[in-house]
């Protein structure tokens, strides 16, 4: 008798936790790709935090926002939707970073930035390609201007030895 009340309020639970979890829904919106190209330079050292500044980015927001026929009013958020640094050859192996991190941030305020993708600790063997991950906050402020920048900060585990050309892949979604 035991056993069976234990059974049967086991298999509520279970059934309560199966119908109690909501996937994730992205909503209406749209992505906003962008890439952008930097070099690593040989001979950096694992004991510095090395800041790889992509000023300038056109956002192209008026133009994605007319494109889908919406008003800015109508946008409630842009966040990171996915995010990547990738050896433009495909032969370089990124496993001298030890961590990475993409912020955003105007050029006419550099120290106020938000972190919209990192990896902490990256793998140690990831290859040409290490994937960020997304971060939560709402990049809106920034994406919604004509014009932002970036800084991908790295941290490495030991010296390069030699230019290791690098593209970093943005994906944002702008959610309505």
């Amino acid at each position: 008798m035991k056993n069976a009340v234990f059974a049967f309020w086991g298999c509520l639970l279970l059934l309560l936790g199966l119908f109690s979890c909501k996937k994730d829904e992205l909503g209406a919106g749209f992505e906003m790709p962008y890439v952008a190209e930097f070099n690593i330079p040989p001979g950096i050292n694992a004991f510095d935090t090395h800041y790889f500044y992509i000023d300038n980015l056109s956002s192209r927001y008026t133009s994605l926002l007319d494109q889908q026929g919406l008003t800015d009013e109508q946008m409630k958020s842009i966040n990171t939707q996915q995010a990547g640094l990738y050896g433009i050859f495909g032969d370089e192996n990124l496993g001298f970073i030890s961590e990475a991190s993409l912020r955003v941030y105007d050029e006419r305020t550099p120290n106020d930035w938000v972190e919209i993708a990192y990896r902490q600790p990256t793998p140690l063997e990831p290859g040409s390609r290490l994937d960020l991950i997304p971060s939560l906050v709402d990049a809106k402020k920034y994406f919604s201007e004509s014009r932002f920048s970036l800084v991908v900060v790295l941290r490495l585990r030991n010296t390069t030895s030699m230019e290791v050309p690098v593209r970093l892949n943005l994906i944002m979604r702008a959610g309505y």
